[in-house]
């Protein structure tokens, strides 16, 4: 979506979602949880990636905010 034009989306960091998945399966496997008893996790921030676009930011005049720009990928680039 940002690399088409998007200004900025929120998404899915699969490294660390198939690392919380290992780490859920290995609990299973040594018997010290069930399925039934493992508790749901949400996405947040912080297991999150942040994409935005400098060239459509600029476009639009609008200034990003230094957290996005830090923490976040620039498709433009």
């Amino acid at each position: 979506m940002v690399a088409d034009g998007g200004l900025a989306s929120i998404g899915v960091n699969y490294y660390n979602l198939g690392y919380q998945t290992g780490l859920n399966a290995l609990k299973i496997i040594n018997d010290e949880t069930t399925i039934s008893e493992m508790p749901v996790y949400f996405m947040d921030s912080e297991n999150a990636d942040i994409y935005y676009n400098s060239k459509i930011a600029e476009k639009m005049g609008l200034e990003l905010p230094a957290e996005i720009i830090e923490k976040g990928i620039d498709v433009a680039k």
